[in-house]
């Protein structure tokens, strides 16, 4: 009885200190609530540096890859919004040879004036995240156009069941204990979780990249056999750059946990991946709804990943090869069921859309070359090649007729 009624105590005591360091944390204006991400941090300069490339990346006071910009637009002013992934953001270069630049500069110079093409791309992100930028961020800008910028492989970006009530849910969501507990103590449950995540990454990476992604194997019950297979077949200099953060580590270890992965992405062969796509059209569905309320003109681009025009792209160098991802022959001269399905998609809604595996076929069997050999993301020839191919369509087809006067030169 004495054991319980001290171990109550305890309890009790513990309890106070929590709310009394709840409240403490209040004063000092620590959030009870922290909102789930639209952008990048506000005002973030720094350089970004792999084994390829080495780039400044500085964000605006919104948080995007552009920049400063008013919320409120001039009179008589043209804006453009994009949307999209590291693509469109202009993961490896610098943000002046990025494609939503080189349009910006080309219609600025044709119009006389400053035609700003918002780059509100984020990197690592699809199409849910897209729409959280778009309502919570670029309508505040007042767009004349949006062009939607969609990746090869954002369906895998994208939540498996996603709701409507899902796009406009600002915090996260919360069930049973978790919900009680941040309900009575919200800032010490969010430091704490937070300190978590801190420590967590610490330990993990403390190990360096193949020890991470062994135990990371291993609690998914992938077999000793499988993983020392993948060990075996990484090179050195990889591994080194991925323990330096030099490299991304998501090209060497995605195949030893889904070797489906761009099977998945790019043909849509699971339930899951079904699931996806289907979360993919709600999300472009409301953004396509809520623009036209606002009279905005809509694009859609598909950019295919390096393996869909790229055949070098299929030898055993590539790193998502060498982790184990499965490669496809056919990719390189067909068009994937994610093209098929975004085409029709855009036609059914009455959106123009563009497609650049073609223009970038052919520019790969004329000899260029548009990527960085190891990382894929496009060099400042890919972003220059995509650059010219958008503004032609958006020129051929009237994609935005705000800007016909940009393209007359008046």
């Amino acid at each position: 009885m004495h054991s319980l009624k001290v171990a109550a105590l305890n309890i009790a005591i513990v309890g106070v200190l929590l709310f009394a360091a709840d409240r403490l944390l209040a004063v000092f204006g620590y959030p009870a609530e922290v909102p789930l991400k639209s952008a990048h941090r506000a005002n973030v300069q720094k350089t970004l540096k792999t084994i390829e490339f080495e780039y400044e990346f500085s964000t605006n006071n919104l948080g995007l890859r552009y920049g400063p910009i008013s919320v409120d637009k001039p009179p008589g002013s043209t804006r453009i919004l994009l949307l999209g992934d590291s693509f469109t953001e202009g993961v490896s270069v610098e943000a002046a040879e990025s494609f939503p630049s080189l349009l910006q500069k080309h219609y600025s110079e044709k119009a006389g004036q400053e035609v700003p093409f918002i780059n509100a791309g984020l990197g690592g992100e699809g199409p849910l995240q897209f729409w959280r930028v778009f309502f919570d961020i670029g309508l505040a800008l007042s767009p004349d156009g949006l062009l939607i910028c969609l990746y090869a492989n954002d369906l895998m970006d994208t939540p498996e069941m996603l709701s409507r009530e899902d796009l406009y849910r600002r915090v996260p969501e919360r069930h049973g204990l978790a919900k009680f507990i941040h309900g009575i103590l919200p800032r010490v449950d969010i430091l704490i979780r937070e300190v978590g995540r801190i420590i967590s990454r610490e330990l993990r990476q403390s190990g360096g990249f193949v020890a991470t992604v062994t135990e990371l194997a291993r609690e998914q019950d992938i077999s000793d056999s499988a993983i020392e297979s993948w060990r075996n077949r990484l090179p050195g200099e990889l591994v080194e750059a991925s323990d330096r953060s030099e490299f991304n580590k998501s090209l060497l270890s995605m195949g030893l946990f889904r070797p489906n992965y761009w099977e998945e992405a790019m043909n849509i062969t699971t339930p899951v991946s079904e699931r996806k796509f289907q979360s993919m059209r709600l999300a472009l569905d409301e953004i396509t709804t809520i623009a036209r309320e606002k009279e905005m003109a809509i694009g859609l681009i598909y950019i295919p990943a390096p393996l869909q025009y790229d055949a070098s792209r299929h030898e055993s160098w590539n790193p998502w090869i060498i982790g184990g991802v499965e490669f496809k022959p056919e990719w390189v001269s067909e068009d994937a069921e994610i093209q098929k399905r975004l085409a029709r998609w855009a036609q059914k809604k009455n959106i123009p859309f563009l497609d650049l595996t073609p223009t970038l076929r052919s520019e790969i069997q004329a000899g260029a070359k548009l990527n960085f050999k190891l990382d894929g993301h496009w060099n400042a020839d890919g972003h220059r090649v995509a650059g010219k191919a958008i503004t032609e369509w958006i020129d051929r087809y009237d994609v935005f007729p705000v800007l016909r006067h940009a393209r007359e030169g008046s």
